[in-house]
């Protein structure tokens, strides 16, 4: 992987592309926060910090990672998700506030499109 994470959730999809999203992990890339970034919020937003945001995707065909230009709309730990069809859902979780630890009521849904190489 790019870097090493725990507590996210990886979904294999069409056969060939494995997705691994959320979790936590120690390396300069796991500060994911608020929607669409992954860095530390100011100090004035420090409840609305998460963990990772970016969704990695392995491509077992051409054994790469990558990592999607388009991070979740949250950073969160110890996620549930499932994959139906060209969708992802993804519920629950645990954001880096400690005021609701593994309680988050958040529901993210993503649609995968495959771009053309």
């Amino acid at each position: 992987m790019p870097y090493p994470r725990s507590g996210g959730e990886a979904r294999l999809y069409r056969g060939q592309y494995m997705l691994v999203v959320g979790g936590s992990g120690h390396s300069q890339e796991h500060n994911a926060v608020r929607p669409g970034r992954s860095q530390w919020a100011p100090a004035s937003e420090e409840e609305w910090r998460g963990f990772h945001d970016q969704v990695l995707v392995y491509d077992s065909d051409e054994d790469i990672w990558s990592v999607l230009d388009r991070p979740m709309p949250y950073g969160m730990n110890t996620i549930q998700a499932t994959l139906l069809e060209d969708t992802i859902y993804i519920t629950g979780g645990e954001p880096a506030t400690g005021f609701n630890f593994n309680t988050g009521d958040v529901v993210m849904k993503g649609k995968i499109r495959l771009l053309e190489k």
